[in-house]
């Protein structure tokens, strides 16, 4: 009788486990594309789609009146208007990307909701990001505000509108304005009943992304 108890008891335990388990993002249209990270503390693959698909959001909402699209305007664009709080993220956001943010709210490391930022600076993914952005005065000015716990978007936001084109061809640039001035953005928002605005029409180009080695610890 003990042993029939002892088993069901088990069986129950994996099942519950097995109820609290996160889901898997299955539904990667990037696959294709170059790993923007090379962290094995982080979900990379995820959080490449996270930053693809970004960058196609904003390549699209503003670039769908230009004969000529490009994403370095439209990073442009995106950064002053996230600097000054006037993006619109309900015109931008597409049924893909919800997904994503939907799965990535659910990782505990990314998030620490205060004043500044719901992103959580001290996380492994800006860890990844601050030890491998290309620009030195970049990375340096990040990893400043970062220790002495003075970093914000709009903080780390204004030097980066000025070298808005770098965001093309350094991806873990790009990682940190996707999931701080973008996903970090949703985070509180409800979406419940959206309609959404915005298509994924256009593909943007981008300089090829070559795997950065993983960072030294010290």
């Amino acid at each position: 009788m003990k042993t029939k108890i002892t088993f069901l008891t088990l069986v129950l335990s994996i099942l519950l486990i097995n109820c609290k388990q996160k889901p898997e993002f299955k539904n990667y249209k990037f696959a294709d594309k170059p790993l923007v990270f090379n962290c094995p503390t982080i979900n990379e693959k995820l959080f490449s789609e996270a930053v693809y698909a970004f960058e196609q959001d904003i390549y699209n909402h503003y670039n769908k009146n230009r004969t000529n699209p490009s994403l370095p305007v439209a990073y442009s664009q995106f950064l002053r208007n996230s600097v000054y709080g006037n993006v619109p993220f309900s015109e931008i956001i597409t049924p893909h990307t919800l997904k994503i943010l939907n799965v990535l709210k659910q990782d505990e490391d990314l998030w620490q909701l205060t004043e500044n930022s719901n992103l959580n600076y001290h996380s492994n993914l800006l860890k990844c990001i601050s030890s491998g952005i290309k620009d030195t005065n970049l990375r340096t000015t990040l990893n400043a505000l970062i220790e002495t716990n003075s970093m914000s978007p709009k903080l780390f936001g204004t030097p980066l509108m000025s070298r808005y084109k770098f965001l093309n061809s350094d991806k873990l640039l790009s990682a940190y304005v996707a999931f701080d001035m973008y996903y970090a953005k949703m985070y509180n928002e409800d979406f419940t009943n959206i309609t959404f605005k915005n298509t994924d029409s256009l593909t943007p180009k981008t300089q090829e992304n070559k795997r950065l080695p993983i960072p030294n610890k010290h």
